[in-house]
């Protein structure tokens, strides 16, 4: 599944267009990708797909009007037509004072040392097999009745950029993934549940078999859910769901959300919005990380920092534009399709673990909730409500007792921040990691 891109030609012949057509500033993003999927079911095969896509962009700037279009078509011919249309769309378009290029940087970012590529080469032999023990594994649970699915698939793609300051810069990045779901019971009373590990080198993927099994045991749990009456208690979110707070953190501290006025955490910097003990950090560097970039969309090179040190906002996640809107500089943060202005978008965040296990939180609580699944779009960035819906289990007297489903948990999110407690069982498995967190206050909605 080798790919050796070079797609130098294709981008200066874009920005010499697009300067000769009359642009001001413009810069060019081009994307490739090759991907393939295994997936079955009950032990046989469903599907084996390989794909293939490319594709280029260009943002033409005209003084402060720019346009955004993109192909997948890399003859010349097309490309010309590409920049002709955006040049026309740019004379069309009004004006905004916070568009253009920034800088370029100082000194080219070292791609090599993030490891987002791995050279191993998988094929759909090896796909085959991730999934089939994966699914096989889960099967061999006697409490297992049937099963959803099995997938294992890989991808090898390489992004490339430049513009018209005559800055360029390219990298590849690889991800491999596992998953299964299966279902316990039978009938009205059946449960389904998955697991998942997806990475950015094969090497550091979780054993097939590890998988499988962790699936069966989520919708064994499951079985025999009860329904509680609705209460005011201390929910405790699990790892398998606590980076959702990290989430919507994330979006309420986006540069967009802040200028936009659409923040529950608007204006925040310097604001106390957890407990002095949590901290929150971000590190566009960390090696085989999900959200790891050695540089932005917008070709600045972000820096490893604190988001939320001891409980307070010390940042937010900026682009060129929502940093100029705030009279400040960009962070790095700049994401972008090869069809899309630039958003900001935060890379890989850690929440700080605590002292105390899991184990010694879930004792803690006399009644309460083990939060395993959230379901449903119910939070409000811009005001904080939140209301999910949830499954997990019943704590009773710091035990958890049995499957709970059907409920709705809601909060006032800073409110539920300023009062968490943090577990130490932290794990680094995704773009946003948090260890479990115990929430002294939610209600619970139920029967």
């Amino acid at each position: 599944m080798s790919l050796q891109p070079d797609f130098t030609d294709e981008l200066t012949h874009v920005l010499d267009q697009a300067k000769r057509q009359g642009a001001t500033q413009a810069d060019a993003i081009a994307f490739c990708e090759r991907s393939i999927t295994h997936r079955r079911r009950n032990n046989l095969p469903e599907l084996t797909e390989a794909s293939d896509g490319q594709a280029i962009g260009v943002r033409v700037f005209i003084d402060k009007q720019q346009t955004v279009l993109s192909t997948n078509d890399l003859r010349k011919e097309t490309l010309d037509r590409m920049v002709e249309n955006a040049i026309a769309a740019t004379k069309l378009l009004p004006a905004n004072p916070y568009c253009g290029l920034g800088d370029n940087p100082t000194q080219a970012p070292d791609a090599d040392v993030l490891d987002l590529n791995d050279p191993t080469e998988l094929d759909g032999n090896w796909l085959q097999e991730q999934a089939t023990i994966a699914e096989n594994t889960a099967l061999e649970n006697p409490a297992i009745t049937n099963s959803e699915g099995a997938d294992a698939s890989c991808s090898r793609g390489f992004l490339q950029m430049a513009n018209s300051l005559g800055y360029s810069f390219g990298f590849p990045s690889t991800s491999v993934g596992v998953s299964v779901a299966v279902i316990a019971g039978e009938g009205e009373t059946m449960q389904v549940d998955y697991a998942s590990h997806s990475v950015v080198h094969a090497e550091d993927l979780e054993s097939p078999a590890a998988i499988g099994a962790r699936a069966a045991e989520r919708a064994v749990a499951a079985l025999n859910p009860r329904k509680v009456p609705t209460c005011e208690v201390p929910v405790i979110f699990s790892t398998r769901v606590s980076s959702s707070l990290i989430g919507h953190i994330a979006q309420a501290l986006n540069g967009r959300a802040q200028v936009e006025s659409a923040s529950f955490l608007l204006d925040s910097i310097g604001r106390e919005i957890l407990p002095t003990s949590v901290s929150i950090t971000e590190n566009p560097f960390l090696p085989r990380g999900h959200g790891s970039r050695p540089i932005d969309g917008e070709f600045v090179v972000g820096t490893a920092r604190s988001i939320i040190d001891q409980g307070v906002v010390n940042g937010y996640f900026l682009d060129l534009a929502s940093a100029r809107k705030l009279g400040t500089a960009s962070t790095g943060s700049a994401v972008r399709g090869v069809g899309s202005v630039p958003s900001p978008r935060a890379a890989n965040l850690t929440m700080s673990a605590g002292t105390q296990s899991e184990e010694d939180l879930i004792k803690s609580v006399k009644s309460g909730l083990y939060v395993t699944s959230l379901m449903g779009m119910g939070v409000n960035v811009v005001s904080g409500d939140y209301s999910q819906g949830a499954q997990g289990f019943w704590i009773e007297n710091g035990e958890c007792t049995f499957a709970v489903a059907e409920v709705t948990i809601a909060g006032d999110l800073l409110t539920m921040l300023k009062e968490i407690v943090v577990a130490d069982n932290l794990r680094m498995r995704r773009r946003f990691n948090a260890p479990s967190i115990l929430i002294p206050r939610m209600t619970v909605a139920g029967a």
